[in-house]
């Protein structure tokens, strides 16, 4: 998982993972996440646990063929 802080002090969150409460809060200091990339099937699985914190994020989603 790669966090990045934007210009205006959101996440960009790529290839999230699930994470414990420790790391969330560790996470949250930075900053608040906006933006959740996910690139494939496998890290879908993880994005549950961020939509249950982050109602408002934005997702960016890869196609699945």
């Amino acid at each position: 998982m790669t966090i990045y802080r934007m210009k205006n002090g959101g996440l960009w969150i790529h290839s999230c993972i699930a994470v414990n409460e420790q790391a969330l809060n560790a996470i949250l200091e930075l900053g608040n996440p906006e933006i959740l990339v996910i690139p494939n099937g496998f890290h879908r699985v993880d994005c549950s646990m961020w939509v249950i914190f982050f109602l408002f994020l934005f997702f960016l989603i890869n196609k699945i063929e």
